[in-house]
């Protein structure tokens, strides 16, 4: 039996050099394990998804479009939801944190994490207790929100849709303000169109940004209810029972129903 395998480092095979991050190659089972064990290869991702709701930390994210994408979530299969960086305080419940900066991790947030967050940790940072991705088999862009994009297609999203990626400061940096002090906060925006137009141009699934006021012109944009094909006329009836741990760290829209406004 053949498994296609990710080359994780250069190695040689058969009499040629196998490059780190070059196309899956096929290897017999034993050495594929044998392989593996070493550090050199990773097996090729099955479909996780179908559909997925990239959720980043702009300023603009409430908890009502959070409790939407949960409704969505729980109503159908081929569903999937990651978060980027601290943007899983507000969902708890997602299927994936993302996140790129080690110090975010190592300094302030691995052991909150932990003990709440219930779904799967990647990164392309080689830390303990994180499934690794490395750079050079999934090119996270160097920005954690292009990077979440680059996951959901990764594991086999045909559509994704966006929420929490503003792209600029307008209403601050982001829903739970600025990151601790040794984080950056925001001082690369300038940079992010391209990066984001990049990702628009070489990722195949449809992406449908659905975030209020974006800056982003790169990807179609597109109300938040209709993507999730939710009724417009329903009602949230946003309550902590969607995020039992929810504090005054939630999206600061997040403790009010639509009712309330």
């Amino acid at each position: 039996m053949l498994i296609e395998a990710i080359p994780l480092r250069s190695f040689e095979y058969q009499g040629r050099i196998v490059a780190a991050g070059s196309k899956p190659i096929p290897l017999p089972r034993e050495k594929f394990e044998q392989m593996k064990t070493r550090g050199l290869v990773a097996r090729v991702p099955g479909q996780r998804w179908l559909e997925v709701v990239c959720i980043a930390s702009g300023p603009s994210l409430t908890m009502e479009q959070v409790e939407l994408v949960r409704q969505w979530r729980e109503a159908g299969e081929g569903r999937g939801v990651i978060v980027c960086n601290t943007s899983y305080r507000a969902a708890l419940w997602a299927d994936v944190l993302f996140f790129i900066d080690e110090p975010w991790w190592t300094r302030f947030h691995k052991d909150e994490v932990r003990a709440t967050f219930k779904g799967e940790v990647i990164s392309p940072a080689a830390v303990k207790g994180v499934t690794h991705l490395p750079s050079n088999v999934m090119h996270p862009r160097g920005n954690t929100g292009a990077g979440a994009i680059c996951l959901a297609e990764f594991y086999g999203a045909r559509r994704i849709i966006l929420i929490g990626y503003d792209c600029h400061t307008r209403g601050g940096t982001h829903w739970h303000g600025n990151h601790p002090k040794g984080l950056g906060n925001c001082g690369s925006i300038r940079h992010w169109p391209a990066i984001f137009a990049g990702v628009a141009r070489d990722v195949r699934a449809e992406i449908i940004n659905c975030t209020p006021g974006t800056a982003l012109t790169c990807f179609r944009k597109g109300d938040l209810r209709e993507a999730l094909g939710l009724p417009l006329e329903q009602t949230l009836g946003v309550t902590d029972e969607a995020n039992p741990e929810a504090d005054d760290r939630a999206p600061r829209r997040a403790r009010r129903s639509r009712k309330a406004e």
